[in-house]
């Protein structure tokens, strides 16, 4: 975050509520606090939660959140 702050970035801090489409090609990205961004690329950073975020695009992407442990013994 530090290295693109004098970069001319906007951080947005916002849920995505929904992705539309034309054919194959994203062309806006709608924003729970009621904006839309038209945008001609979108990438899916969502991590655990990208299977959530590509349907919202209409994509089946086979990536779920799974609960795991760690434990460590010394």
């Amino acid at each position: 975050r530090k290295a693109l702050r004098g970069k001319n970035i906007d951080f947005i801090t916002a849920d995505v509520t929904g992705i539309a489409r034309q054919s194959d090609r994203v062309t806006s990205v709608s924003l729970g606090n009621g904006e839309r961004l038209e945008a001609g690329i979108v990438i899916n950073a969502a991590g655990p939660n990208a299977g959530k975020v590509a349907d919202m695009a209409g994509l089946a992407l086979p990536v779920e959140p799974r609960k795991r442990n760690v434990f460590v013994f010394e």
